[in-house]
């Protein structure tokens, strides 16, 4: 039987590195020791104090499409459900037993939605349809999540199956590439905030994604990535 008595060393205390602590004691080991050379407990992983791990970050991008690469999409689809899992135990956490600064009110994962985009072309690209093929045959109730833009037929299960608020979100890349474009709206993509923010509104420190969310939704900004011709953005709530 293997000891769980031997101590461990961890260098690196970005996702990778993090990810293997947390795993190693839900085994059972107990001495595990995690170095940086950033001071991210005192820091919260901002990048703006030299937080320089590929996982710090104001925010990512959460999504399951991944075109033909069914590896990565249910490596996504798993780890949502951990996300969210996270999220009902803060929820349900009185605040004193939370790790500063995290908070009751604060999501780890927002689902505000997922917009892809075709650039230039007059269908999806291959990209974006390979995403949906694979979904369809591997993973059938998060592709019933996404709904094709310029369908009738989807927009009308939209409106039946999801809150009010989706539908606005659907024509919201309506006038780009003059009404040329070409897509689908993932609802449950979303963004995964990333670190304790002050928000630039009240001063107040708030939990590490509200602040960040509010300022999104205040200036109606959206954040923006791309795959080969196809193009992803997140979409904000409004206040």
């Amino acid at each position: 039987m293997t000891s769980r008595e031997p101590e461990i060393i961890i260098v690196g205390a970005g996702v990778f590195g993090l990810s293997t602590a947390l795993w190693l004691a839900r085994d059972g080991y107990k001495n595990i020791t995690v170095f940086d050379r950033a001071d991210y407990d005192a820091r919260n992983y901002d990048p703006g104090y030299g937080c320089s791990a590929a996982s710090a970050d104001i925010n990512k991008i959460f999504r399951t499409a991944y075109g033909d690469q069914q590896h990565y999409q249910d490596l996504a689809i798993e780890a949502r459900d951990m996300w969210m899992s996270w999220n009902d135990q803060i929820a349900n956490t009185n605040e004193a037993d939370l790790a500063k600064p995290l908070m009751p009110r604060d999501r780890l994962l927002e689902e505000c939605g997922v917009f892809y985009l075709s650039s230039g072309e007059d269908k999806l690209d291959t990209h974006s349809q390979q995403s949906l093929n694979t979904l369809a045959q591997t993973a059938a109730s998060i592709r019933r999540q996404i709904y094709p833009k310029g369908d009738q037929l989807e927009e009308k299960r939209l409106a039946t199956e999801m809150a009010a608020k989706w539908n606005k979100k659907y024509h919201v890349a309506d006038k780009l590439a003059g009404g040329r474009s070409h897509g689908f709206l993932d609802t449950g993509g979303g963004i995964e905030y990333a670190y304790k923010v002050i928000d630039p509104f009240t001063g107040v420190k708030t939990g590490p994604f509200t602040g960040s969310r509010h300022r999104l939704a205040r200036t109606r900004s959206i954040y923006a990535n791309s795959v080969g011709s196809s193009s992803f953005w997140a979409i904000p709530e409004d206040d």
